[in-house]
């Protein structure tokens, strides 16, 4: 079953609407249709076809800015039909504010923001941007699933299926060892180990739960599931983002007072505080920045409530280079910890880090909140997960044979993999021409995930050299601690015997070709 969506836009914001259909690309294979009028046809009668298009639709999405808010024609032909449908006929209508306008004075105001309405798009930064965008394609591939399994209850294939559990966002398809859900669209291999630790470590007054593993191998992930759980359980949540939401330059301060600072208001920002004050009120001269920030913690963010708080800090790992800042805010965390021993408000904290490599050269470990806690390290998928999740993806031919000559090329890696099965289900392609394509020069179906890897080994040269000796090494290769602290966090490599060697094949053909 599909889901038509018809998106209303000015054409003065068209750089949004193609953001956004990049955004929503994916979706397209799990039941999103997106339409605008840039599919009419020169000599096409465009009024027939937005009708028709309408007509259609289950969901309307508007890019609202002054210029949409200024068309006659949007005024004219498709906002009356659009709330009329929304009416009559039960289409959502959501809103995406992309510049600052008076939208809440017209009957578009009354309708959900996928976004918030005080921070339009065009304001904010590429990366916050980027994120803004990834949450929305989250919230419509919600509603894509809740429309398909209204209609269908049984789309999804597996070995037994279900209503949707609490603890999923659609159908699941579970046995007695392994349990995949639908995300975002697609299906999520359950870690029930790990999220079982979880479940138990966030309800201890003032633990700390390290959550590491290479990139891209479902970290964030888990972490997201884990602030939905608090969120049902009542607690208050807070997530802040090192790299995606904090401008870089704060990196490079002398000193850590602007990034606590900054660390803080996102904190609060999200606890819905008072926008009118500024968390710098609180801050007192006479006092360092890390004093400030344990007594804003304190008395202001967990004094206000007796809910407990689950503070997550994703992308730890981007500070690991910047030794004066790290000290600060791993010395934070560390004191937070510490202080649930003797106070009642530090004892509603529960903190999650999430980071994908050792922090190098750290001068006092115990300073650090990296060795306390409750350690959750994740692992690649085994065999028998890799089967559980092709048979998810509805490829009801494979066997334990094709998993094993689908990890032969990718290893157990779970982004590689889900990856793998995805463009495998939804392009009807052979397990050997997938693999065959894989192998090209320009990486296949893997290119930009190669591609990117391997422009982040050239900006460091030290780290590119060591990566080219792996590759070509015959034998396991021994690494000093550095190197190895950041190609493993990249997923680059793995130990093998007394050495390293590349994670998989596909990075091993891929580099030999990039790196001769």
């Amino acid at each position: 079953m599909r889901t038509s969506a018809f998106i209303s836009y000015s054409h003065v914001d068209g750089k949004w609407l193609e953001r956004l259909q990049i955004m929503l690309a994916p979706l397209s294979h799990h039941g999103l249709d997106l339409w605008s009028d840039e599919k009419i046809e020169p000599g096409e009668l465009w009024k027939d076809k937005i009708e028709a298009a309408l007509s259609e639709a289950k969901v309307a999405i508007l890019l609202v800015s002054p210029s949409f808010l200024q068309s006659d024609f949007i005024a004219k032909h498709e906002l009356p039909s659009l709330l009329h449908s929304a009416e009559k006929q039960g289409l959502k209508i959501l809103w995406i504010p992309i510049e600052e306008s008076m939208v809440h004075i017209t009957p578009v105001g009354r309708y959900q923001a996928l976004c918030r309405a005080d921070q339009p798009l065009s304001s904010l930064p590429k990366a916050k941007a980027n994120k803004t965008l990834r949450e929305i394609g989250d919230t419509i591939a919600k509603l894509i699933e809740s429309d398909v399994g209204a209609k269908n209850p049984t789309e999804y294939k597996g070995n037994s299926i279900g209503s949707a559990s609490p603890d999923s966002e659609a159908q699941q398809v579970s046995d007695t060892k392994r349990t995949v859900v639908m995300l975002r669209g697609y299906p999520y291999l359950v870690r029930e180990n790990d999220e079982d630790k979880c479940i138990a470590a966030i309800q201890k007054p003032g633990n700390l739960i390290r959550i590491k593993s290479p990139e891209k191998m479902g970290k964030s992930t888990l972490m997201a599931r884990l602030m939905d759980h608090a969120k049902r359980s009542g607690y208050r949540t807070a997530v802040v983002n090192l790299r995606d939401e904090i401008d870089q330059s704060v990196f490079h301060q002398p000193d850590s007072s602007e990034l606590l600072e900054t660390l803080c208001s996102i904190i609060w920002d999200q606890l819905g505080a008072d926008s009118t004050v500024a968390v710098k009120d609180f801050w007192k001269s006479s006092l360092t920045p890390i004093r400030n920030c344990f007594n804003f913690l304190g008395n202001t963010i967990l004094g206000a409530s007796e809910q407990p708080l689950v503070l997550a800090i994703d992308n730890l790992d981007n500070i690991f280079t910047h030794k004066l800042i790290m000290t600060d805010v791993l010395g934070l965390l560390r004191g937070c910890y510490e202080k649930a021993n003797s106070s009642d408000q530090f004892q509603k904290l529960r903190q999650v880090i999430v980071y994908s490599q050792e922090a190098y050269g750290i001068q006092d470990i115990q300073q650090s909140p990296l060795n306390i806690g409750e350690p959750i390290v994740l692992g690649e998928f085994s065999i028998d997960e890799v089967s559980t999740l092709a048979d998810a993806y509805g490829l009801t031919s494979w066997s334990h044979r094709d998993s094993d000559q689908l990890m032969d090329m990718v290893g157990g890696h779970p982004y590689l993999i889900q990856q793998s099965l995805s463009m495998i289900s939804n392009q009807h392609l052979q397990l050997k021409e997938f693999l065959q394509a894989a192998t090209a020069s320009d990486g296949g179906p893997f290119r930009q995930h190669l591609y990117e890897s391997l422009l982040n080994l050239e900006a460091n040269i030290e780290l590119y050299e060591t990566m080219k000796k792996v590759v070509f090494e015959a034998e396991a290769l021994k690494l000093g601690p550095k190197q190895t602290f950041k190609l493993e966090g990249m997923g680059l490599i793995r130990k093998k015997s007394m050495g390293y060697a590349c994670r998989c094949n596909l990075y091993q053909i891929y580099f030999a070709d990039k790196m001769r």
